[in-house]
């Protein structure tokens, strides 16, 4: 689910994830992610992590929190 957000270029996203109020460009996101009012570029997010807040430039495992 997708919503109030822009996505790409070069941005793949896992079947469940949820994406809210987000920018994402040039990302990879595993599936069952949760992203929320923040800026992702050039990262790699790991299946089941959450995302929220603050632009962020990162590579994340698995089923890891960050709220900023």
């Amino acid at each position: 689910m997708i919503t109030n957000s822009i996505v790409g270029p070069h941005v793949s996203i896992g079947a469940g994830s949820k994406v809210s109020d987000a920018v994402l460009k040039n990302s990879i996101i595993q599936a069952n992610t949760k992203l929320s009012h923040t800026i992702i570029a050039n990262s790699m997010i790991g299946e089941g992590a959450e995302v929220k807040g603050k632009a962020l430039d990162i590579s994340m495992s698995d089923y890891t929190t960050l709220s900023l």
